[in-house]
This record gives structure tokens, C-alpha cells and sequence, in this order.
């Protein structure tokens, strides 16, 4: 019985009828498809680079079959490819729970594909329904996603990278070389910050860590390229702070604080301090200090408390919309440092330090306006200060 697609009910011989030049391509329409829809690929044929995009896993090879009668499409493919208005022709490298490049991909029984943490805890499939069940690797999906990702995002890089007929993804022919800054490993580092981001807002942590991870090699050759500046010191560590937030939602506790410890570290390589540079420290010094509370080392957390808090003080200037930002972080490490100083019995410095929170936010009171992020963040620090006893 021939296989047929979920979406459009159409089988492979019915959608491989209209001409390929007439519709969007895919990066898997480099090999013929069956008669009964399956690839003329052996499935336990070894994997390389080539064989990676020699089938479509669908079974339907990137095109569509018009209807010429009612001037209606017929069946597509049902990741977005096979109609000649295809918008995105590397939507099939995207899962669709977390809407990102797959990480670990898998496909269920019913033929769906999805990144393994999106759907492993998942009863049903979450596109046709079917009992979720027998999750089996797919790795030459994988490859082409992992193509994806170190091609930057260009699509001319991706064909190149992946080994495609020029203009498969382009839909031109020919078209111009791939950008040499898309191939270097440190031009994507930008596109791998924005699908972890991506990856994070779609709830697939695994995904963000591991893209944050390249992010910061890449960042890293770039600094050994051309030297440390503040811009890259500062975008450093913040990727390295973020990746150390995920492992923390993960539950790995001293992985968490190794990336914080990092992130410290590469702040530190800026050849200058400025605001930008002073604010991502403190984050990430109140980050470590916040894990060394929780692991019950408070003197630990009061230090890295502490130096957040001189770093904040040190990088105020004269009043202006940064400086009023950065005045309501002194209070957030006021906050924190005399909080740890009652946990540790030191109620004469955590007054001092209560009374410098009230006197900041009394400076701030007649030029703070009570509305916006700044104005929520300066009623809510007041508050907070005010409870304190």
C-alpha cells in the first residue's frame, strides 16, 4: 500500500507529476522517489555528507501536483515545500513544536519528525495525534540541520556545505558563491545566538545549550582572530551566562556555575570597562553567588555578592537614562548583599547596607518616572527595600 502524506492524503506518485522547476525545492528532492513511497535508498546504507540529503523522508520529493481544472494546489509537503508560493524552503529542518533547527531528531512511528525533547514526553503526536511511541533516530536529518546551522543561515552556504544542486534552496541558476563571512565559523554566530534563542523560547533547553555552546567557540576564534574589544568581551560572556541559565533549569548545578565562572572570566578580558560591560559582570557574579547560596556556601555567596555590588558602584556616573538603570542594579546588589549579611548574623552591616538601598531610591524618587520597565523594576525594588527589617 502506498504511503501517503498526512496533510494531504496524496501518495508519492500523485505529487511527483508536476515538473521540479515549477515548484519550491527541498534540500531532500535530489533523489527519485518510488511508485509505493519509499526511497530508493537503503536505509542501513552508511551515512556521509551525500547520502545525508539523498531522500526525502517524507517520501514526496519536493513537488506538488496542481489541479488545472479548479486552479487549485493538490498535495504539498507537509513541512511547507511542493508549491510554487513556498516561502521557506528549509522549514523542513525546523521542528515544528519549538519551531528551530532539530537537535537530536527523531521520527514516530506515524512518520513525524520532531527534536527528542520536544516530543519524548508527549503521549500523542502533536501534529496527526497518533500514540507517540517507538522514537527512532534520525541522523541524516541531523546532519543537514547541524549543515544548516554552520552555514550561518545562507542559503547558498547551506547547498554548498550540504553538497546540493545549485539553486535547490536558492531557487536560482546559477547563483553567486557563498559569502565568504557566512562559511567562517565565526560569521554564524550571530544566526546560532538567535536559534538558541529561538530553541530556548520553544521550551527545547538541550537545543539552546548545545547552539550557545557554538555560539561562544565561535565567538571565541573570532576573538583570537582580531583581539578582545568591550562589544565582544560583553556579547561573550552574556552567550556564556545565558548557557550557564540553561544548565541551571536543567538541574546541572555545577555545570551551571562553571559557565558562570567563565562568563566572569571572559568580562574580565575587556580591554576597558563600559556600562554594558560593567552590568553583564554583575549579572554574572550575582548568578554565581546565587548558586553558591543555594549549595550553602554563604560566605562564598556574600563574596561574589559583594564584588557584583563594586562593580555596579564603580560603573555609576552622572545622572542620566543609563545611570538611572544602572543605580536601580546597585540596589538589586544592595538587596542581595544585606540579605546574605542577616543569613550570616551581620545585622550591623545589613543595616548599612539597607540604608544606602533607601537613599538611592529616595535620589531616584523625584526623576523616576512610575511608568515602563524602569518604573515597574523602581516600584518593585522600593517595595522590597521597605519590608526589610
Amino acid at each position: 500500500m502506498a504511503v501517503r502524506c498526512p496533510v494531504s492524503g496524496k501518495t508519492a506518485a500523485d505529487v511527483r507529476e508536476t515538473p521540479a522547476d515549477a515548484v519550491a525545492q527541498c534540500p531532500f528532492a535530489s533523489a527519485a522517489v518510488q511508485a509505493d513511497g519509499t526511497s530508493s535508498r537503503s536505509p542501513d546504507a552508511p551515512l556521509s555528507r551525500s547520502s545525508a540529503v539523498q531522500s526525502c523522508p517524507y517520501g514526496f520529493g519536493g513537488t506538488a501536483k496542481t489541479d488545472e481544472s479548479s486552479g487549485k494546489e493538490g498535495a504539498v509537503c507537509p513541512m511547507g515545500f511542493g508549491a510554487a508560493k513556498a516561502k521557506d524552503p528549509l522549514a523542513a529542518l525546523q521542528c515544528t513544536r519549538c519551531k528551530a533547527p532539530f537537535h537530536d531528531a527523531v521520527k514516530l512511528a506515524c512518520g513525524h519528525f520532531f527534536c527528542r525533547s520536544c516530543i519524548e514526553n508527549a503521549r500523542d503526536c502533536l501534529l496527526c495525534g497518533a500514540d507517540a511511541h517507538g522514537l527512532q533516530p534520525e541522523p541524516r536529518l541531523q546532519v543537514l540541520a547541524e549543515l544548516y546551522l554552520q552555514s550561518g543561515g545562507s542559503a547558498a552556504a547551506f547547498e554548498e556545505s550540504a553538497q546540493l544542486p545549485k539553486g535547490t534552496v536558492t531557487g536560482t541558476q546559477p547563483h553567486t558563491a557563498a559569502p565568504k563571512d557566512a562559511m567562517r565559523p565565526s560569521g554564524g554566530a550571530g544566526f546560532l545566538e538567535q536559534q538558541a534563542l529561538r530553541s530556548l523560547a520553544g521550551g527545547n533547553v538541550a537545543a539552546a545549550v548545545h547552539r550557545l555552546g557554538l555560539c561562544k567557540d565561535a565567538l571565541l576564534e573570532e576573538s583570537r582572530a582580531s583581539g578582545y574589544t568591550p562589544e565582544l568581551c560583553c556579547r561573550l560572556g552574556e552567550v556564556i551566562g545565558t548557557q550557564g541559565t540553561c544548565l541551571e533549569q536543567q538541574g546541572h548545578a555545577e555545570a551551571a556555575a562553571a559557565a558562570y565562572a567563565s562568563s566572569i572570566k571572559q568580562l574580565r578580558e575587556s580591554p576597558r570597562s563600559t556600562p554594558e560591560v560593567a552590568q553583564a559582570l554583575a549579572v554574572s557574579m550575582n548568578k554565581l553567588g546565587d548558586q553558591k547560596y543555594l549549595q550553602g556556601d554563604l560566605h562564598g555567596a556574600k563574596q561574589h555578592y559583594t564584588e557584583a555590588l563594586r562593580t555596579r558602584q564603580g560603573s555609576c556616573c552622572p545622572s542620566n537614562a543609563a545611570s538611572v538603570e544602572t543605580q536601580l542594579g546597585v540596589v538589586t546588589s544592595l538587596v542581595k548583599v544585606l540579605d546574605i549579611e542577616q543569613a550570616l548574623g551581620e545585622d550591623s552591616a545589613a543595616q548599612q547596607h539597607k540604608q544606602e538601598a533607601d537613599k538611592v531610591l529616595k535620589d531616584l524618587t523625584a526623576a523616576m518616572p512610575l511608568e515602563g520597565p524602569l518604573g515597574a523594576k523602581f516600584l518593585g525594588l522600593q517595595a522590597l527595600v521597605q519590608q526589610i527589617r
